[in-house]
C-alpha cells in the first residue's frame, strides 16, 4: 500500500482511507451530509494553494496532506479538521524540538505532517464522541 522507499500513500489508498473512515463516520451516527461539500473544498483549495506555493518554490505542506486532512474533513467536519490541522502541528513542533532539541533544529528540514494529522485527527475523533 505504501511506498516506504519514498514515504508516499498512493491515492488508491487514500481513496480507501476516505471511504472506510465515511463508512466509519456513518456507524458512530457523526456523519451529515455537508461534511462531503466541505471536504471537496477543502481538498480543491488545498490543490490550488499547493500549485501556487510551489510554484513560488515554497513547500509547507505536501498533496498528500491535503489529500488526507480532505479525508478528515469528510468525516468529522471543518471544524475537527481545523483542530485536527493545529493540534497536528502542535505535536510536530513538539516532536521536533524533542528530537533535533531547540538550538539544533536545522533550518531547511522537513518533517513529514501526515503521521501527525493522523495522531491529531485520532485524538479530535476521541474528544467528540466523548463529548457527544
Amino acid at each position: 500500500m505504501i511506498d516506504w522507499k519514498t514515504g508516499l500513500i498512493p491515492p488508491v489508498t487514500l481513496v480507501a482511507m476516505t471511504v472506510t473512515g465515511i463508512i466509519g463516520a456513518v456507524t458512530c451516527e457523526i456523519w451529515a451530509s455537508h461534511y462531503m461539500v466541505e471536504a471537496i473544498a477543502l481538498v480543491a483549495l488545498g490543490h490550488c494553494s499547493w500549485l501556487i506555493m510551489n510554484r513560488a518554490n515554497v513547500h509547507l505542506f505536501g498533496r498528500g496532506d491535503v489529500n488526507k486532512l480532505g479525508a478528515i474533513c469528510a468525516c468529522l467536519g471543518a471544524g475537527a479538521t481545523a483542530a485536527t490541522f493545529i493540534l497536528g502541528g502542535v505535536i510536530a513542533l513538539v516532536f521536533a524540538l524533542i528530537v533535533h532539541g531547540p538550538n539544533t533544529l536545522p533550518s531547511k528540514s522537513e518533517i513529514r505532517f501526515g503521521p501527525f494529522l493522523g495522531f491529531g485527527a485520532s485524538l479530535v475523533l476521541v474528544v467528540e464522541l466523548l463529548v457527544i
